[in-house]
């Protein structure tokens, strides 16, 4: 295939110009290749392949992120030397983790990882998926680990659920009228929040963030809200995205191995179990605004449903999340 410039997002793009950075040969681009993870973390994302047939991902970085994309990049390479399930962006022949266009753009290239699709809600009755995710998570809590990983201002999710509905008070007064008796029972874990832990966490871990194979974890991908927050952020992001999948699945068996395989490895303070039900709904705040922005009305009524779902259930859940390993986790 030519070399000559083509469009990407409104964008002429150079591809042979770009891979040379790499010490590669562009061969072709693979608009065919459906590629894992949100298309929104950068300006421009596409499969190129090389003149050997091998496969990768290409993304133009947005300007404001070029900082925190090195530290990502750091990051990952430190990962990935401890054997962790990541995709370590490449360096360049110049040692850096950017190539520039010929108009100054920042690009990023890692390699195309394949995975088997995720199949929607059955995944949540797979138990060994639980304990994929858990075992991942407990792996960023090892010492090697915690060792190089970036400490940053810790995200303080009731204040982002309290400003989100004061946005709405002012933009969509329907939707904050809906939001405030949900905040009403939550002020009580608002007020004891804090008494979780914090740790590093990914920030964005859910089922569609993750490359799979067929009894393992190929890849953990879009780590663009990385940071410091509440210990158990990861999982309960998971656990809410599970039940919104299947409300059934909340106790179903990809949840219940998860927690099991945490709890037998102690990786949360007792603080993390005893609101965890609480954490979920509080949680579903932040997929509540992505719905308002890019989904319709029926999808934030079925946010709405869950958030009411978990906290009118919210005594029985605690009781069976916090028994997690006790009894068989296919025991709904």
């Amino acid at each position: 295939m030519s070399s000559t410039p083509a469009a990407a997002d409104g964008n002429d793009v150079d591809f042979a110009q770009l891979l040379t950075q790499w010490d590669l040969q562009f061969g072709r681009t693979r608009p065919d290749i459906a590629l894992v993870g949100s298309p929104d973390r950068s300006q421009a994302r596409m499969a190129v392949e090389d003149t050997d047939g091998d496969m990768y991902v290409l993304e133009r970085v947005f300007p404001a992120k070029l900082a925190a994309r090195r530290e990502q990049a750091k990051m990952l390479w430190e990962l990935d030397a401890l054997g962790l399930p990541v995709i370590p962006w490449l360096n360049t022949t110049s040692d850096d983790f950017f190539a520039y266009g010929r108009d100054s753009a920042a690009w990023q290239l890692q390699d195309y990882v394949q995975g088997i699709p995720l199949q929607r809600p059955a995944y949540a009755g797979d138990a060994w998926r639980g304990e994929c995710l858990a075992s991942f998570l407990t792996a960023l809590r090892l010492p090697d680990t915690v060792a190089f990983l970036p400490v940053t201002d810790p995200f303080d999710l009731p204040l982002y659920a309290k400003n989100l509905v004061k946005s709405y008070q002012r933009n969509r007064p329907e939707l904050a009228k809906d939001l405030a008796p949900i905040c009403k029972e939550l002020e009580g874990f608002w007020k004891f929040y804090r008494e979780i832990p914090r740790a590093f966490c990914h920030g964005d871990y859910h089922p569609l963030n993750i490359i799979w194979d067929k009894n393992a974890i190929n890849g953990v991908i879009d780590w663009e809200f990385m940071g410091t927050k509440a210990e158990c952020y990861d999982a309960a992001n998971i656990i809410g995205c599970v039940g919104m999948d299947d409300p059934a699945q909340l106790t179903g068996p990809l949840v219940m191995s998860m927690l099991s395989f945490l709890k037998g490895h102690r990786v949360w303070a007792s603080a993390s179990w005893e609101m965890l039900p609480e954490f979920v709904a509080t949680l579903r705040f932040a997929w509540l605004r992505e719905w308002v922005i890019h989904e319709p009305l029926d999808t934030i009524c079925q946010e709405l449903d869950l958030i009411w779902l978990i906290l009118d259930n919210r005594d029985h859940l605690r009781k069976r999340w916090q028994n997690a390993g006790n009894r068989s986790p296919t025991d709904n």
